[in-house]
């Protein structure tokens, strides 16, 4: 099952997300996203490249992404092998390019890398499949070696226990509904889904559960005050 995590169905709830934000600074030093999610899913190719990758770019110093990528599979164990398979719901390319970013998370030790992988690899390019042909140029990008996660993990049983990590994790999650699944500071909520596809209440969320003394210049563009008219939501320029 795929879910929109708060694709917009209606402006008063948008409106009424936005009084949630406004005004709130919180004391942490920086805010943690999680992110479930699988590789040939659209809405998490379109909520990659449109939310989260521009925005950590502009948060950077005050975000600490970590990533999950299964969504939906399912594994299976053949005993007279010994192994485990995976079925995706987006094909095999899918279970392929999962397991490579969940090879990457497990042994590319620089978080920086990780998530330079990951975010290009998911939202560089705003189309369905991308991130089943971006391994190369990702990789490359983000100065990890391609060819040593793959030949050390992903074609080993070592990608096997990388994906039943992630399997595990989404598994325990108490809240997971369907991909993307995002969790602020190890929360969710309506609200939450619904302000994570609005490109502004998304950072001025995100800014506000840090200590402004945290804040990157970005933060204090976004926390404006709101006007509400109707049902029609907009930031106040500032003179």
């Amino acid at each position: 099952m795929t879910v929109l995590i708060g694709k917009p169905f209606a402006f008063s709830i948008l409106a009424f997300a936005a009084l949630q934000v406004q005004g709130r600074t919180g004391n942490l030093t920086k805010a943690s996203v999680e992110v479930y999610f699988e590789a040939g899913c659209p809405y998490c190719t379109e909520f990659f490249a449109t939310i989260l990758r521009p925005i950590y770019y502009q948060l950077e110093s005050i975000l600490q992404l970590t990533f999950v990528p299964y969504g939906n599979s399912l594994s299976v164990y053949w005993e007279e092998y010994d192994q485990y398979g995976f079925l995706c719901q987006h094909g095999p390319a899918e279970c392929r390019t999962n397991m490579f970013m969940a090879c990457a998370i497990e042994l590319t030790k620089d978080y920086d890398r990780v998530v330079d992988l990951i975010l290009c690899m998911m939202g560089y390019e705003f189309h369905f499949y991308g991130a089943f042909t971006s391994w190369e140029f990702c990789s490359a990008l983000a100065g990890v070696n391609e060819d040593d996660i793959y030949s050390s993990c992903v074609a080993t049983n070592k990608g096997q226990q990388a994906q039943l990590v992630m399997q595990n994790k989404t598994n325990s999650s108490p809240t997971y509904e369907g991909t993307p699944w995002v969790l602020v500071n190890g929360e969710t909520s309506v609200i939450i889904r619904e302000i994570a596809w609005n490109m502004d209440l998304f950072k001025m969320y995100l800014c506000n559960s840090v200590a402004q003394e945290f804040w990157p210049p970005e933060c204090f563009k976004v926390t404006q005050p709101l006007i509400s008219r109707g049902s029609e939501v907009w930031f106040q320029e500032q003179d």
